[in-house]
């Protein structure tokens, strides 16, 4: 145990760089490997993803164009970007379809996939073309984007938890009003109240749940995980989350 303390002791982490370069280059083929040939048409949705759900962002091609999205992003590639953008587009044409999203195998079941959730429902395919649209300068397609998310965020919405619930929603929303904060040509109005509003109804809802029970349950633990990944996110913009929204 002396000898381990010891080389633990003189034990030191690897020069930042070098981790980096090593990380890249083992992770860089992986991602490789679902990077589509920008030279070949975009394939329809059915031939990549046969069974549901086809659509969501969990496991679905919205999920695919998010992944895009960010790698463009990352390394500052326009026509993966415009991949991501068909591969959105052509994700709307699907979510009417029964097998567009996943869905549980009886009504009883204790987990709850609410309707306004941004991982597995509707909501996520227009949170994702929004910034897809913000990052391509599609003024016209992220104000659309924004108001089919507010509509598709229906305000009766119970369940809180960050992957099945409303608190995805405020991440979703804090993530736009960071990425809209600098542009005078969108009008950020409804989606600010929306954001106000989501707040207000998690916070009051944590709390209630707190005040009844010592035992705080699975919900409330990731309703607040939401809430702190909000914060956290309005951080990263240079602002905080009360001041971002308030």
């Amino acid at each position: 145990m002396a000898v381990f303390s010891e080389s633990l002791y003189k034990a030191s982490p690897p020069c930042k760089d070098d981790l980096e370069i090593s990380f890249s280059s083992k992770a860089r083929p992986i991602v490789d490997r679902y990077v589509p040939d920008i030279k070949q048409a975009v394939p329809a949705p059915e031939t990549l993803y046969t069974e549901a759900p086809t659509v969501s962002t969990d496991r679905g091609c919205i999920g695919y164009a998010w992944f895009l999205y960010r790698l463009a992003q990352l390394r500052e590639n326009p026509d993966l970007l415009a991949i991501a953008d068909i591969w959105c587009r052509r994700a709307l044409t699907e979510i009417d379809k029964p097998d567009a999203f996943f869905t549980l195998p009886s009504a009883n079941n204790v987990v709850q996939i609410d309707s306004c959730s941004i991982m597995h429902r509707a909501p996520g395919a227009y949170y994702v073309h929004a910034l897809v649209c913000h990052a391509r300068g599609d003024l016209s397609g992220l104000r659309t984007c924004i108001d089919k998310l507010l509509v598709a965020i229906q305000p009766d919405s119970t369940v809180i938890d960050v992957t099945l619930g409303r608190a995805g929603n405020l991440i979703a929303m804090v993530n736009l009003l960071a990425a809209i904060s600098t542009s005078l040509l969108i009008d950020s109005t409804r989606l600010v109240e929306a954001t106000k509003q989501e707040v207000d109804f998690l916070s009051h809802k944590l709390s209630e749940a707190s005040s009844r029970s010592r035992q705080t349950n699975l919900q409330s633990i990731l309703g607040s995980f939401g809430l702190c990944i909000d914060a956290r996110r309005a951080a990263v913009s240079g602002t905080s989350l009360h001041a971002l929204v308030y």
